[in-house]
């Protein structure tokens, strides 16, 4: 077997170890990993074939996989022993900041005996990344279910709203520090160049920042399937990867623009928080860039999975307790392998069409179908109209995204600069918030809701569906 198949079947097997200690299989951890060691041994007697010999050895990795998951949730649960719900002092170093609505803005703080708080204070509180503050509440553990997991799996042991702040100590927050300042500059930028929908918008799209959504809007977005765009996909990312690669390359060395491409890559997804949708499309993206730059064959089915194992290792509890995490895989492998079977099977997908319509409605309902388990088992329901307002926005997301970089480096030189590329900016805004808004009033979603047995089959279904296409278009 080739040494990227040992490392492929390796990796996917190490991941299938992180689900099953997620899903708390316990002895069935150690009885599939037999059963597959003494599988690969049965069809290396059998067949003589020495792949199967290599699948013996491999197979050990699906309890690594489980060892590793296991571990890192008991260091978890250590940390956790410090939350207490006594109304009492604690503190800790800021290490994100997000604004949650309108009214509030939430950061998390590390704190020194280990594990994060989630704490929530009032909207203009003047609290900046790195900065080290010391509170007097309650601190509780969030109760236990769906959202304590999800807290869990970033680390956040306990909550705290709008505890009472004692002190502040201006920290130095390093590079990620000056990075967030950069974020904040750019969306002042596009605060006092656009409307205010039109801005926050922009802001999403670019840089993943929801803290200006109106309620409406963000219940619009939900309703036509859009959400997406403004939470950095994949789609947003490789259009920055190919941007950036494009504009280093007008001037660099192919070798150095890889290098700047690169480090380009790394300071915006630290810019924007390094999210799991940021990190892995940013993950494809290098990979993609290495693999062209080596000279090497682009497989997507190996750049997904080393992408999702560098992740797990990070943080093996994205696996199952992160719904972007999910999302975004099952989106990308919807593209890759079941938009080819839908365009050999619905041959008027091929070619472009006007502002490439076609490409955009064969890749989104090939997404939509990859992910619409997911959405239907995490939200309970799913918006079939989101593939026509996906198509007629995507179509004017590269332009927009361009010329939104374009007015952000302006305003730096110049306000004036600025405000000119952002009214060339604006009608396409004024365009997609638009077609968001008049399909998020249509009230399209559809109540869904799939056992693991339907889940199953509908996804031997689609593979089912993709291995008859490729039959079909290469018979031999």
């Amino acid at each position: 077997m080739p040494a990227y198949n040992v490392l492929f079947f390796g990796m996917v097997f190490f991941i299938f170890g992180i689900l099953l200690a997620s899903i708390h299989a316990g002895w069935i951890i150690f009885a599939l990993t037999a059963f597959a060691a003494l599988g690969a041994a049965g069809f290396f007697f059998l067949t003589r074939n020495k792949k199967y010999l290599a699948l013996i050895f491999i197979s050990p990795a699906i309890f690594a996989g489980a060892f590793y998951a296991e571990a890192f949730d008991m260091n978890l649960k250590a940390s956790s022993a410090i939350v207490s719900g006594a109304n009492s002092a604690f503190e800790g170093n800021v290490v994100d900041v997000s604004v949650s609505d309108y009214s509030s803005t939430r950061i998390v703080i590390a704190l020194r005996g280990g594990g994060k708080v989630l704490v929530a204070l009032r909207r203009y509180s003047n609290i900046r990344y790195g900065d080290r503050v010391a509170f007097r509440g309650a601190v509780e553990k969030p109760p236990a279910g769906g959202y304590a997991d999800y807290l869990l799996k970033e680390g956040i042991i306990g909550t705290s709203n709008f505890p009472e702040i004692i002190s502040v100590e201006s920290g130095n927050g390093g590079y990620r520090g000056y990075l967030f300042d950069l974020r904040d500059k750019v969306l002042g930028i596009f605060k006092r160049t656009l409307p205010q929908k039109e801005s926050a918008f922009l802001s999403g799209l670019l840089l993943g920042y929801r803290g200006g959504f109106s309620d409406d809007f963000t219940s619009a977005m939900q309703s036509s399937g859009t959400t997406h765009l403004v939470a950095l996909s994949g789609y947003n990312v490789s259009l920055v990867v190919i941007g950036a690669m494009a504009l280093f390359s007008f001037f660099a060395p192919r070798a150095l623009a890889f290098t700047l491409t690169s480090i380009a890559i790394f300071l915006f997804v630290t810019m924007t928080g390094a999210e799991a949708s940021v990190v892995r499309a940013a993950l494809f993206g290098f990979l993609v860039l290495l693999a062209t730059e080596s000279g090497r064959f682009f497989n997507p089915r190996n750049v997904i999975v080393l992408a999702a194992f560098l992740m797990l290792l990070g943080n093996p509890k994205l696996l199952v307790f992160d719904v972007g995490f999910e999302l975004s895989f099952a989106a990308f492998l919807g593209i890759m392998y079941l938009k080819p079977a839908v365009t050999s099977f619905a041959k008027f997908l091929a070619g472009g069409g006007l502002m490439d319509w076609k490409d955009h409605l064969a890749s989104t309902f090939s997404a939509q179908l990859a992910v619409l388990p997911i959405i239907a088992g995490s939200f309970g329901s799913f918006s079939p109209l989101s593939i026509l307002s996906n198509m007629l926005v995507l179509s004017f997301i590269p332009t927009t995204m361009g010329l939104g970089f374009a007015a952000a480096a302006l305003g730096f030189l110049s306000e004036r600069l600025a405000s000119a590329a952002a009214f060339l900016t604006f009608p396409f805004l004024k365009f997609e918030t638009a077609v968001i808004v008049f399909f998020g009033e249509l009230h399209s979603l559809v109540a869904l809701n799939f056992g693991f047995w339907v889940l199953c089959g509908y996804y031997c279904c689609l593979i089912a569906f993709i291995l008859w296409r490729k039959k079909k278009t290469l018979p031999n």
